[in-house]
């Protein structure tokens, strides 16, 4: 779960949300993303065509082709992974970990968009 908002930007409390091991907030994403971190969608084609994150790469992780569509993945990158509830994401996520990528589960669609800040499209 994210930070709450700041109620006013000129409240002595107001802060940006800080990325933490399990948020990244929009400004450190957007960085990041310049960095090398990609966003994987590991839904089913049918799925990513209802709604993405802007700029996900879709790869279904109950294709028998992921584990070479893996296997192709830049080893220096750092890769956000999402699907529909996070179930997936985490056998995807624990897959590519196994394989010495470093990998993320951003949990759903809605959850990934409100970490990153990055849009849906569809």
């Amino acid at each position: 779960a994210c930070a709450e908002p700041p109620t006013s930007p000129t409240s002595a409390t107001a802060e940006a949300p800080r990325s933490t091991p399990d948020h990244i907030s929009a400004e450190d994403f957007v960085a990041r993303h310049a960095e090398g971190v990609k966003v994987v969608d590991v839904r089913t084609p049918e799925e990513y065509d209802t709604g993405h994150l802007e700029g996900a790469l879709n790869l279904p992780v109950e294709l028998a082709a992921f584990p070479d569509q893996v296997a192709e993945l830049d080893p220096d990158a750092e890769y956000l992974v999402y699907c529909r509830s996070g179930r997936r994401a985490d056998i995807a996520v624990e897959y590519m970990t196994g394989l010495g990528l470093d990998a993320r589960n951003l949990g759903s669609v809605a959850e990934a968009s409100a970490e990153t800040g990055v849009p849906v499209m569809g």
